[in-house]
């Protein structure tokens, strides 16, 4: 499964690399990735349209037809999307690989960040954090790691307090519950 996954993972990465090479050769990356990004936070959102198009039943041909059905307009003859993301829409979907048009979305995005000196960072905390305090850790980090900075924030009442931050595969753990078992483990060994 995780062979799976990997192979997946990679081949989402080389068809959003295809995707961002795309806009930029033809300039048009920034009207590709807005319309990139609805699509993005509609399949994430829409829970019957995620299992639609990760569907094993459908296949490629169906799935060309339904990024047709849903991103061309007939009457206009014309697309509802920048013309370029629509044609790599129906290429994904004629190589049968809408299954994983989210991760490839979500590659896109990290292509997207990375040109603009970007970082997404997840901040977790016991409790809701202020907007003064989060636009403090932001700045903060913007300037640690220079880059702009964007923060997602969610609470988990069962790091007792403190914060977890994650920045793309580093986890810096700065909660009560990290220290509290750092501690367990300290005295298990006194005993």
């Amino acid at each position: 499964m995780a062979n799976n996954s990997r192979a997946s993972l990679k081949i989402a990465q080389r068809y959003a690399k295809a995707l961002f090479e795309t806009g930029e050769f033809e300039n048009v990356q920034e009207e590709i990735a807005k319309d990139a990004s609805l699509i993005e936070q509609f399949i994430n959102e829409d829970k019957d349209f995620n299992k639609l198009i990760t569907s094993p039943l459908l296949n490629p041909n169906d799935q060309e037809r339904l990024i047709k059905s849903i991103f061309f307009d007939i009457k206009k003859t014309s697309t509802k999307i920048n013309r370029f993301l629509y044609a790599f829409l129906a290429t994904v979907g004629k190589n049968g690989r809408l299954a994983i048009l989210l991760t490839i979305l979500k590659e896109y995005s990290f292509f997207i960040s990375k040109k603009n000196n970007e970082k997404e960072v997840l901040i977790t905390s016991a409790i809701e954090l202020d907007d003064k305090t989060k636009e403090e850790i932001k700045n903060d980090l913007s300037k640690r790691l220079s880059k702009k900075v964007f923060l997602t924030h969610k609470i988990d009442t069962e790091i007792l307090g403190g914060i977890v931050m994650q920045i793309d595969s580093k986890l810096i753990d700065c909660s009560v519950r990290y220290k509290v078992n750092k501690l367990k483990y300290a005295m298990k060994g006194l005993n």
